[in-house]
């Protein structure tokens, strides 16, 4: 990296990411984090990162997954810009577990997904398994959490927010925009709002 005169900066952290609303591609900024950790210009060690979800595949998440340093990072946004426009998220299922399998989360307290349509309540639960101090989940307009989970896996993944609940880390979930249906809503009701924590659900 340039300094003013010239010359190049080594050794620097990188602690946080925002390039919502950027012109910044998925490729170049990975093409930036790999030189720069390859040469040793940068540390990276990741506290909170925001991206833009619209630009975003399965694929690119993938490489970003092997370079971060989980167990710094407590705020991971993956939102799309306009939540409510179909087919405006690429991350699926795929990447959720892969995360699940390969990281724990242990200090993530902000997790954002929202306007991801193809994620499902499945790939969800498995990622809650790695965030035990979760505070908040925001999952505005992601759609198939509910339209195409079975009642197993939606189940599974209230049972997740549930136990986070009880140990009284979670304090907002947003699933506004997820189209729930009656029984959805009653599920939800009964794993997290029975008026003894501190909770806030937006439905």
């Amino acid at each position: 990296m340039k300094q003013p005169g010239g010359g190049q900066v080594f050794g620097g952290n990188l602690h946080d990411i925002d390039i919502r609303g950027t012109a910044v591609q998925p490729t170049a900024l990975l093409k930036l984090l790999v030189t720069a950790s390859d040469n040793n210009m940068l540390q990276i060690s990741l506290r909170s990162l925001w991206l833009d979800g619209n630009q975003w595949t399965d694929k690119h998440l993938e490489q970003l997954g092997s370079m971060l340093a989980d167990k710094d990072l407590t705020v991971l946004s993956l939102a799309c810009c306009n939540h409510l426009q179909p087919a405006s998220g690429y991350m699926t299922d795929s990447t959720l577990n892969r995360w699940a399998e390969r990281m724990r989360f242990s200090r993530l307290r902000e997790l954002n997904l929202s306007g991801h349509h193809k994620i499902t309540a499945h790939g969800l639960a498995n990622l809650l398994q790695q965030t035990p101090k979760l505070e908040a989940l925001i999952c505005r307009g992601a759609i198939n959490i509910f339209t195409s989970s079975s009642p197993s896996s939606v189940t599974s993944m209230m049972k997740r927010l549930g136990l986070l609940r009880k140990k009284r880390s979670l304090r907002i979930v947003d699933l506004r925009d997820c189209e729930l249906d009656t029984q959805s809503r009653e599920l939800v009701h009964s794993h997290l709002m029975d008026g003894k924590s501190p909770l806030t659900v937006l439905l």
